[in-house]
């Protein structure tokens, strides 16, 4: 305001005090922060989901799905997050579905499920093949 008061002086509704409110276009809080705040609840709601955080990589956390139906006992399924872009990967769909359910409570409206072989990943094309497929 000071070096250029014939620019910004239409953006002040109100000076009093040495204080001024004034409009943005954008968020006044630093990305820095809010990511972080997210990162941390996220964190949260995975952890008390049971999902251990990965010790290399604190974007990644896993957990094992027990299932005392099915022969095998389970399935690991994986969550890899990149500021608010989710990804999470499990051979059970179904315990896939309840993560959505638990994470839409959380979160509103809930992540979307894209079942398949190709995903797209935040511009990341994936494709999903069998042990030793080219």
């Amino acid at each position: 305001m000071k070096l250029a008061p014939y620019i910004y002086h239409t953006y002040i509704s109100r000076q009093g005090l040495g204080h001024f409110v004034c409009e943005t276009t954008k968020s006044f809080v630093w990305p820095h922060e809010s990511s972080s705040a997210f990162y941390r609840k996220l964190q949260k709601e995975l952890e008390d989901y049971e999902f251990i955080l990965n010790p290399e990589d604190p974007c990644v956390a896993n957990k094992w799905t027990v299932d005392k139906n099915h022969a095998d006992g389970g399935h690991q399924m994986t969550a890899i997050w990149h500021v608010d872009n989710l990804l999470a990967s499990c051979k059970d769909g179904f315990k896939l579905t309840k993560c959505q359910c638990y994470l839409g409570k959380k979160y509103g409206a809930g992540p979307t499920i894209n079942r398949g072989r190709k995903h797209v990943y935040i511009g990341m094309d994936l494709e999903l093949c069998e042990v030793g497929a080219s």
